[in-house]
């Protein structure tokens, strides 16, 4: 009788969350000549830890009288749970006849060790201390054997998403998104990211602040919108009183400073963000101009990976620059030689360059905005309420 066993090897089906067993199934074929009809035959499975040595694991797994269905057959085998733990090779006997050569158990059956840690090894760096995966009621548990909160809690929908992550430890975050990949350099609009979030009728990404003392959201750092900006309540600045800046060139042969009064002169070719304009902006020099169109905050600066950032000194010909459009602003650059300047007063262009001075009587379209605070005489600088008119 020839006779030759193919293997297949079938994980059990087990219920949902019910520890896994290490009996598994064994399907095979016996081929033999045409002349010859096999309906039975005694089988015999042993298991080693080499593919020719002699250490067996476990005990023989013997059936007699084994049905065959076109040669086909199926054994459920079972050697315990110490034999998983290292190489195996199966030796199977067919009426007391060893079939070679023994046949090499793959790593897929041995995924019933998933749930039990010990044993873990290789290269990684972490060390394994206890059974840190736990499953209750469809939610999955990740915790360090050292007290009963979990690190990881994955919730399985039950707050309203695909997954919740929680963690109670004090100064902890439930997710840490970091990118360390650089921007694509073809690209300027690249740019990692450590969380990316998108919905195609939703919020990309939403935050709560569920306690009196909590923040919905926190940037440490500058933000950027590439899109509309929708305020439902109120805007509180910490170190600023709170005022609107647009970016704008500047297009004049000086210089420009913090608080310089600058008149528009037309719109730069290129664009910042999206489609919006560019004003081309340079320091006054007309008394009550119709042109003004805001105060200097800073020197704004765009490096070739696309960061931004605002600068303390003076913006040259050509740089770009913040300029307070709207609000309440820390200094405006103002000429008093001629009439002292009270808080509450309209403020004009002044014939001094890059100067505000007070208006008795300002036609519509000069106004900068009001003096937030008195000026005797001379030239100086004020606090000032950008509200041009």
């Amino acid at each position: 009788m020839v006779m030759v066993v193919a293997l297949c090897i079938l994980a059990s089906t087990l219920p949902e969350y019910v520890a896994a067993q290490t009996a598994f199934s064994y399907q095979g074929r016996i081929e033999t000549p045409q002349q010859q009809d096999v309906a039975t035959v005694d089988l015999d499975f042993r298991l080693y830890t080499t593919e020719d040595g002699d250490t067996q694991l476990g005990d023989t797994q013997s059936f007699s009288d084994v049905s065959l269905v076109d040669g086909l057959f199926e054994v459920r085998l079972d050697f315990g749970d110490q034999p998983f733990e290292t190489g195996l090779w199966l030796e199977v006997l067919i009426d007391d006849q060893v079939v070679q050569p023994r046949q090499p158990i793959k790593s897929v059956p041995l995924a019933i060790r998933a749930l039990n840690v010990e044993g873990a090894a290789g290269s990684s760096p972490w060390e394994v201390e206890s059974h840190g995966i736990h499953f209750d009621q469809g939610q999955v548990a990740v915790t360090n054997g050292s007290g009963s909160d979990p690190v990881l809690l994955v919730q399985g929908g039950s707050e309203g998403g695909a997954a919740t992550f929680s963690t109670s430890a004090i100064d902890s975050h439930a997710i840490v998104g970091e990118s360390l990949g650089p921007p694509d350099p073809e690209d300027s609009e690249s740019f990692p990211s450590g969380v990316l979030g998108i919905s195609e009728d939703g919020a990309g990404v939403r935050g709560v602040a569920a306690g009196d003392f909590a923040w919905a959201g926190y940037f440490d750092g500058p933000v950027r919108i590439n899109g509309s900006l929708l305020v439902e309540n109120s805007i509180f600045a910490d170190d600023k009183s709170g005022f609107l800046v647009d970016i704008a060139i500047n297009a004049g042969s000086s210089e420009l400073s913090r608080g310089d009064v600058v008149v528009v002169t037309g719109v730069a070719s290129e664009e910042i963000a999206s489609d919006i304009p560019v004003p081309r902006v340079k320091v006054n020099s007309r008394p009550e101009s119709s042109a003004v169109i805001g105060v200097i905050d800073r020197r704004f600066v765009r490096d070739e990976q696309g960061r931004e950032e605002l600068i303390e000194e003076p913006a040259a010909p050509g740089d770009y620059v913040s300029l307070v459009t709207l609000g309440a602003f820390s200094e405006i650059k103002v000429d008093a030689e001629n009439e002292a300047i009270h808080a509450g007063d309209l403020l004009v262009s002044s014939p001094t360059p890059g100067h505000a001075m007070r208006a008795a009587d300002p036609a519509p379209g000069t106004i900068i905005g009001k003096a937030l605070a008195d000026f005797a005489s001379g030239r100086g600088r004020i606090p000032v309420l950008v509200n041009m008119q």
